[in-house]
């Protein structure tokens, strides 16, 4: 399992900056362990003696294997407990303290050292120093801190990030995952709720269809008690469905101080703790799930988003039920019906000292999956119509579904050709296709909660349906760079009042224009009395014989632009758009960009000078 060799100089250095630590005993000295797939790892055998409370959970003294990586002062330094002489209790911010590989001399509950901008990625903005003889001292420092915190209940702060305990998936249930849908705008009808078991239906989506969605939780009745709202991918796809049932707690299903349930009889004692019954629980939707499969079983229980406040919403965590009793599976003396089905589950099936196949479970209501990038209320909450799916709407309309608008309606009669590839989000596989068709199609991918449509042709629509689903759109967004289209959304009746945004690249995609306008009805007059000097301005840029030309042959000559320089314009349309989304302005508003370079060099953007 080791290997014998001469640790690096930089690790000796990091041992000795030890020497003096008080509550630091080093047992053994670094040895090197190769562990597989994991790489290889110096090993430092210790004994901890924080300052601990009298009579708590921590002894006064533990031992402890600590991992440090050959890159050493860089990667991982992890902190294990050992399985002789170790702490064999899981606490918050510490992974579940299995036993862990039988070859090996620690377990598996390494806590958590890190510190909290750690996930950033970057030294200079973590206060965790890098230094040879400074960053193997400061983790022993942290861990000293966290077993004296761990023996007086102190490492769940109030006001901190809630952390729910590890359950872990097991071998039977690896490459599954649950996918549901819960916030502060659901939690609401589970509290109105008396029943604390029903069933639920999944579908299932992705390879192998290996992600099981919640589609709906039904009462034990079958009733309806909530049914998510899903985007279009999740709907209209094709998949297989499952039934599962679901099973409601008070609070978060643990083993003091926070170890999430290993077995049967473990997850019956969280249940009891909370004074429930499992199995009663179970019974009242068991008798649904007697058919030779393995069937999912969703616990729900509140959780806040900070220790110490009230629960916001509800979290659901999966498993994997054993094949229930069935046909004549039942125990001598009770007959082949629920009674005796149960009576065996209980004996047989279910035992205190089976595993629990804990399954991956996500939440992905729009609160959680736009955590890392999201657009205000202000624009997200609206239906938006894009006008043109050519390069400029089709990078807009990335931008605005990843980033939680997810209402959009492409309104566009081209079809993707080849020369659009250059530029443009769609690929080869879409060749030829309709592009509002095949846009529509690809962002709607892009969240589990879009809802992407499309209308093949120019504005405006001819069909009443597509009229009517064009003034329901709070926000018109034209990419389509043509003064045509834009004297017809002025004779089009949209009925109410219209956020109006026009975007649009100059020769080379050297400057952006977007225009933003409130109103009933859109202004050509008012916009071209901004736009025009711009334009005229820019026709002396160009001599058309200079255009490029697309194939052989006096061909009509295409617009010149690269795909970096029409992303990052449009990146700064999007900007406008969340900006005048927000402050909904009264008079009409030009806002012109200019890439600017300096000396050659690539500059970036800068709001444009007027023309003279």
């Amino acid at each position: 399992m080791f290997e014998e060799d001469a640790p690096p100089e930089d690790l000796l250095a990091g041992r000795r900056a030890l020497e003096g630590l008080a509550g630091v005993e080093l047992l053994e000295d670094y040895r090197l362990y190769d562990l597989g797939d994991d790489g290889q790892a110096w090993v430092l055998r210790c004994r901890l003696s924080p300052e601990v409370e009298p009579g708590g959970p921590i002894p006064a003294s533990t031992d402890w294997y600590v991992l440090v990586d050959p890159a050493y002062p860089w990667g991982p330094i992890r902190f294990y407990p050992a399985k002789d002489g170790g702490i064999s209790l899981t606490f918050h911010h510490q992974n579940r303290n299995d036993p862990g590989d039988d070859s090996l001399p620690w377990r598996t509950g390494d806590p958590c050292l890190d510190s909290a901008v750690r996930a950033l990625g970057r030294s200079a903005h973590d206060p965790e120093p890098y230094g040879v003889h400074e960053r193997l001292r400061w983790r022993f420092e942290r861990a000293l801190a966290w077993l004296g915190a761990a023996s007086r209940g102190e490492l769940a702060q109030i006001g901190e990030p809630f952390e729910l305990p590890q359950y872990l998936p097991t071998l039977g249930a690896l490459g599954l995952t649950v996918v549901f849908q819960e916030g502060s705008d659901t939690l609401p009808t589970w509290e109105g709720t008396n029943d604390l078991a029903g069933l639920v239906d999944l579908r299932a989506h992705g390879k192998d269809g290996a992600i099981l969605v919640v589609d709906r939780f039904r009462s034990p009745g079958g009733g309806a008690v909530l049914a998510p709202r899903w985007g279009r991918a999740l709907t209209e796809t094709e998949g297989d469905t499952h039934l599962g049932a679901w099973v409601r707690l008070n609070e978060t299903p643990v083993l003091d101080p926070w170890k999430g349930p290993v077995t049967w009889g473990e997850l019956r004692e969280a249940f009891k703790a909370q004074g429930l019954n499992l199995d009663r629980l179970l019974r009242g939707v068991s008798g649904r799930l007697r058919d030779g499969n393995r069937h999912a079983l969703l616990l729900g229980f509140p959780i806040p988003d900070r220790v110490g406040e009230d629960a916001r919403r509800m979290h659901w965590q999966a498993l994997l039920l054993p094949v229930l009793s069935r046909g004549r599976q039942t125990v001598r003396g009770f007959r082949a019906n629920e009674a005796g089905y149960q009576r065996r589950d209980r004996s047989e099936v279910l035992i205190d000292a089976g595993p629990v196949d804990w399954v991956a479970t996500e939440n992905w209501h729009r609160e959680d999956v736009s955590t890392r990038g999201r657009l205000p209320e202000a624009l997200t909450s609206k239906e938006i119509l894009i006008l043109g799916a050519g390069a400029m709407g089709s990078a807009i309309g990335e931008l605005l579904a990843r980033s939680g608008a997810d209402r959009i309606t492409f309104m566009d009669g081209d079809r993707m050709e080849v020369g659009n590839l250059v530029r443009h989000t769609l690929g080869l596989s879409e060749m030829h296709a309709p592009k509002a068709e095949a846009l529509a199609a690809r962002l709607n991918l892009a969240s589990p909660h879009a809802r992407v449509e499309s209308i093949a042709g120019r504005f405006p629509p001819k069909e009443a349906d597509d009229r009517e689903r064009v003034k329901r759109c709070g926000i018109v967004l034209d990419c389509t760079g043509d003064d045509a289209v834009l004297r017809q959304l002025e004779l089009f009746p949209w009925g109410d009042e219209k956020l109006f945004v026009s975007a649009s690249v100059g020769f080379a995609a050297r400057r952006l224009f977007c225009f933003a306008a409130v109103g009933r009805s859109f202004s050509t007059e008012k916009y071209l009395d901004k736009v025009g000097p711009w334009i005229r301005e820019e026709a002396g840029l160009y001599d058309e014989d200079e255009l490029p030309r697309e194939g052989a042959g006096c061909w009509h000559p295409v617009f010149p632009a690269r795909i970096d320089d029409v992303w990052m314009m449009a990146a700064a349309a999007t900007k406008v758009l969340e900006s005048v989304a927000a402050s909904r302005p009264h008079d009409p508003l030009l806002t012109v960009f200019e890439r600017h370079e300096d000396g050659g060099a690539f500059g970036g953007l800068r709001i444009a000078e007027p023309p003279s």
